[in-house]
């Protein structure tokens, strides 16, 4: 199974740990959604994993900003 979409709540701060599997899943997302203050271990998967993003909705917190992603 392929995802093309992908949400993340503000508040996500979980460990990922992708396979190989989970890594095909997300190859070929085209829109992702997150807020500015998503933290640097999670755009570093991102950016290793997600290569065909197309569309990027943020949304711009007030505080706590990645400024990374800014």
């Amino acid at each position: 199974m392929k995802y093309t979409h992908l949400y993340i709540y503000q508040n996500f701060d979980s460990q990922i740990h992708l396979t190989h599997e989970a890594k095909r899943c997300f190859s070929e997302i085209e829109f992702l959604s997150c807020s500015t203050g998503i933290k640097d271990n999670i755009i570093s998967i991102l950016t290793e994993t997600c290569k065909s993003i197309k569309k990027l909705e943020l949304f711009i917190k007030l505080v706590d900003n990645n400024y990374g992603i800014v």
